[in-house]
């Protein structure tokens, strides 16, 4: 027995700008249960909903766990999720932690308390979203919009109430993110071309190119409008995003294998050609490379004047001075991405370690690499941080239960 997924809700065609999609949680909530009780009952029609208190249950508290990482627990959240879906992307924008999952669901909760903002589907599970931005006001303040990008449209809500002030076509599909600067979003496609269109009307006004598929994202440096794009075939280019003017333009032997790390001045890129590169803000140039023995697949993170990255079998997890190059210290029993620095002790995550979805976090000692502690985290598919450095950082699993860690 089987019958279509029910949408979460459902109203007749109308403009963008005047179909408000704001959902009280209870409203929405009940509208999933009638998801799952439509069902029929029957296992072989597929998942169910879950019930909050059953989401809950299925991810342990690891309150011990997260203390020695440095953490005490401070709310669990819980994102709408249909039957079926799984946390996809989770980002921290001011006051707003942002979900999207599997099934083209979007969450906003308040990044203070947990309690659910708002939440829409705004497509359904067969379109690719990626991770939204904030664009004007600043934290707690009115006016703020959220922009959240498909590969065919970019869809542009009030960041307070949840309503759909526009949504735009996309000139061409999008195989990254879209990069913010002003007015601009900039993004890049699976031909080579990058964009640039006005958010507020969705005009393109500019367009460029690369050799090879851009499919990582792109990075605004601090205060922009400087932002670094790198294709699959190596071309890096730095542009004016407000513009598309290139500002510089150089080339590496293969693509990132993860995505791109900035500092105010540099960008650093782990490259597949079994390299990492650091390129300069101000005209796009390779300042220096570092060569291993097989090609880099995490990503590099900048984090209190340090580049930190997995160099895998060629030396593990290594610190380097991002100004020369110079590796300061290497530790091969570790592996993964550093998430943040928390009172001199520096936490990286190494994900999935087991078919039982069981991660690794340990602690390291930013000045020699030495381990300090080793902690087993159980459903955890990400840890996020909301800045690098003895900031709060969210624990995400797959399941849709948000723990926010808040230093000790």
């Amino acid at each position: 027995m089987t019958r279509p997924l029910a949408p979460v809700h459902a109203s007749p065609a109308r403009s963008a700008s005047a179909r408000p999609r704001l959902f009280a949680a209870a409203s929405l909530l009940a509208a999933l249960a009638a998801v799952g009780g439509g069902l029929g009952g029957c296992e072989s029609d597929g998942p169910r909903t879950m019930t909050l208190d059953e989401r809950a249950a299925s991810v342990p508290m690891q309150a011990d766990e997260f203390s020695t990482l440095g953490y005490r627990v401070e709310w669990r959240g819980f994102p709408t999720m249909l039957p079926g879906g799984t946390v996809e992307s989770v980002q921290v924008l001011g006051d707003a932690l942002c979900v999207t999952d599997t099934e083209g669901v979007f969450t906003v909760l308040e990044a203070r308390s947990g309690a659910q903002r708002w939440s829409d589907q705004a497509a359904g599970p067969l379109t690719r979203f990626f991770a939204p931005v904030r664009q004007g006001g600043s934290e707690g303040s009115r006016g703020a919009a959220i922009i959240l990008p498909s590969e065919t449209e970019v869809f542009i809500y009030d960041a307070d109430t949840g309503t759909l002030r526009t949504k735009h076509r996309l000139p061409e599909v999008a195989s990254t993110r879209t990069a913010l600067v002003g007015d601009a979003l900039a993004y890049g496609a699976s031909n080579g071309h990058l964009v640039g269109l006005l958010a507020s009307t969705g005009f393109q006004v500019w367009g460029s190119g690369l050799t090879g598929a851009v499919d990582v994202d792109p990075v605004v440096f601090a205060q922009g409008p400087e932002t670094i794009f790198a294709s699959q075939a190596g071309d890096i280019v730095v542009l004016d995003a407000l513009t598309g003017r290139g500002l510089g333009r150089s080339k590496m032997f293969a693509g990132p294998g993860a995505p791109i790390a900035t500092s105010d001045t540099l960008a650093f890129i782990a490259s597949l050609d079994h390299s990492l590169y650091a390129v300069t803000r101000s005209g796009g140039q390779i300042l220096w490379r570092h060569r291993t023995n097989a090609p880099l697949r995490q990503a590099p993170a900048f984090i209190d004047g340090r580049l930190y990255v997995d160099l895998g079998e060629s030396g593990g997890f290594s610190a380097f001075d991002p100004t020369t190059g110079k590796i300061l210290w290497q530790n091969d029993t570790v592996d993964g991405v550093a998430v943040a620095l928390r009172n001199n002790r520096l936490v990286v995550f190494a994900g999935a370690t087991d078919a039982a979805g069981a991660a690794k976090a340990v602690t390291l000692d930013p000045k020699n690499g030495r381990t300090i502690d080793t902690v087993e985290l159980r459903s955890i598919s990400m840890l996020v941080a909301e800045s690098p450095k003895d900031s709060p950082v969210y624990a995400v699993s797959p399941q849709g239960v948000i723990t926010r860690l808040t230093p000790r």
